[in-house]
C-alpha cells in the first residue's frame, strides 16, 4: 500500500487528537518517535533511514505549523474551543522546556497560558502596525497622484 505525504499529515493529526481527548500533552519529539514506530522497517540503509526519519520530523513541523496558524483563522476554521467559551482553545502548542508540545488548556500552567495571551497581543499590535502602514500608503500615493 503506498503512502503519501497526506497520509503522514493526517496520522499526525489523529495521533495528536488522540493524546489530546485523552487529557494528554504531546511533545513533538514523542509524536515523530510515535510515527516512527507505528511504521517500523528493518534492514533499511543508513540513507534510507535518514530520509524516513527528515520526513516524520518535517511532517510534524509541518503539522505543528498548521495548528499554531489555526489559532488565528476565522471562528469556524480554528482548532476546537472549550466548551462555553468563544475563543479559548481545547489545546495550544508552546515551548516548556525547551521541548516544543501541544497541551490541553488544563495542563499548562497560568504562565504559559499568559504567554500565549501575551503572543495573541503581540501578533494583534504588528496588525494594527500593518494596517496604520497602508493607510500611511495609501495617503502618500494619494499626494503623489495629485500633484
Amino acid at each position: 500500500m503506498s503512502y503519501f505525504h497526506k497520509d503522514l499529515i493526517n496520522e499526525i493529526k489523529e495521533t495528536v487528537q488522540e493524546q489530546i481527548r485523552s487529557g494528554e500533552e504531546v511533545e513533538t519529539d514523542w509524536l515523530e518517535q510515535a510515527i516512527l514506530a507505528a511504521h517500523e522497517e528493518l534492514s533499511l540503509s543508513d540513507f534510507s533511514v535518514c530520509a524516513r526519519n527528515e520526513f516524520v520530523k518535517a511532517g510534524v513541523m509541518e503539522w505543528a505549523r498548521l495548528f499554531k496558524k489555526k489559532e488565528l483563522e476565522p471562528r469556524d476554521d480554528r482548532q476546537p474551543i472549550l466548551e462555553g467559551l468563544e475563543y479559548l482553545q481545547v489545546a495550544y502548542l508552546h515551548v516548556r522546556n525547551n521541548v516544543r508540545m501541544i497541551s490541553p488548556v488544563e495542563k499548562m500552567t497560568n504562565a504559559e497560558l499568559k504567554a500565549k495571551a501575551d503572543e495573541h497581543r503581540s501578533q494583534a499590535d504588528g496588525n494594527n502596525r500593518h494596517a496604520d502602514e497602508i493607510e500611511r500608503y495609501i495617503k502618500q500615493r494619494s499626494r503623489s497622484q495629485a500633484v
